[in-house]
């Protein structure tokens, strides 16, 4: 082997067993080991060599009157130990394409760091169980063309204070499913899309076409100051808590159009920031534990325009002002096109086919 050698002779009478090795000649210099007295068959190992390296031995035999036999001289070469595995082939992105995963790298989050700012990530089918921290502005992160939102998977695997994908930068995430972030009921650490601007209060993230499912929250917007988030055409659906929970205040604007949120633990949407602006339009936000769509009731209902969406059976109230003493419902306004119906979804977890048309 690489580091040990057995040796073995015969004596034609019984006798003792003994080598002496060495790395040079002769071998009689140096080391000794001896074994077994009174036997024909001799064998002895030797361990604790040096590897791809050549040994000089005898071997000596002393019968019962201490008579000698000593052999020629030897050798034997130890093995090369196996050359170490190649290490991964590095990933080298030159500025000005896109990079596809698993195609260019194994990892969203290693693409997402080897981007450069204005360039697109493109991720192909299959469920990818990481926690995503964007790592600057500028980015885009979608489904790879011919995938769908149902088999492009981000799964957070429940890792607690993770979300599943963070931000607080400007970004765009379309065409995946997000889900399994740990359910547990604070933010950040619980969160589908986590979008917080930090000390900068100021970014633009659009979201469009995501699935984001069984999360502690949905989406969770805070520090937003200024800048424009743009939700729309995502499944919001079956969160432990809220669906949209909004913090954003000052000139900052959230724009939710043609999203389906629905099954959420407490609210399909709640404000917490006591500004911006709101723009609801196209919405289906149904069958939430509490409140469809919650206000802090000191922020005026003109900072939200609110026309075409189907708000449904959420049990507390469909609109409703909340951090007052006595919590009210609210009318939404301007109110154009409102419904408050069944939207029919075909069933099995299948949100999208409902009878409503989005205008």
């Amino acid at each position: 082997t690489e580091t040990s050698a057995t040796i073995s002779w015969t004596t034609n009478e019984s006798a003792s067993t003994e080598i002496k090795y060495s790395l040079t000649s002769p071998a009689s210099a140096t080391t000794t080991i001896t074994g077994t007295n009174n036997v024909t068959s001799h064998s002895m190992s030797v361990s604790g060599l040096v590897s791809a390296s050549t040994y000089y031995y005898i071997v000596i035999s002393r019968d019962g009157n201490g008579n000698a036999a000593t052999s020629n001289e030897q050798t034997f070469i130890t093995l090369t130990p196996p050359l170490p595995p190649p290490p991964p082939p590095t990933f080298n992105h030159t500025c000005g394409s896109s990079i596809s995963v698993p195609q260019d790298t194994s990892s969203i989050q290693a693409a997402l760091n080897a981007a450069c700012s204005g360039e697109t990530v493109l991720v192909s089918a299959g469920t990818y169980s990481e926690n995503i921290v964007v790592p600057q502005s500028g980015l885009t992160l979608k489904g790879a063309s011919g995938t769908t939102a149902a088999n492009v998977i981000i799964d957070g695997g429940s890792v607690a204070d993770k979300d599943v994908v963070s931000t607080k930068y400007s970004f765009t995430i379309e065409g995946l499913t997000l889900k399994n972030a740990n359910k547990g009921s604070s933010a950040p650490g619980n969160v589908g899309l986590m979008i917080n601007f930090g000390s900068d209060k100021s970014g633009s993230v659009t979201s469009r076409n995501l699935i984001i499912t069984n999360n502690g929250w949905g989406i969770d917007i805070v520090n937003m100051n200024s800048g424009t988030i743009t939700l729309e055409y995502n499944l919001i659906a079956n969160n432990n808590f809220h669906g949209v929970s909004d913090d954003h205040y000052g000139s900052a604007v959230l724009s939710m159009r043609n999203n389906t949120i629905a099954d959420n633990g407490i609210t399909g949407y709640t404000e917490g920031g006591g500004g911006g602006s709101h723009i609801f339009r196209n919405n289906i936000i149904v069958n939430s534990g509490r409140i469809g769509v919650a206000k802090l009731c000191g922020t005026p209902l003109s900072s939200f325009s609110i026309q075409y969406n189907d708000v449904w059976n959420n049990p507390w109230g469909n609109y409703l002002n909340t951090g007052c003493n006595n919590n009210t419902s609210f009318a939404p306004s301007p109110g154009t096109g409102e419904l408050s119906v069944d939207p029919l979804f075909v069933g099995g977890g299948d949100y999208w086919g409902s009878r409503l048309c989005y205008i």
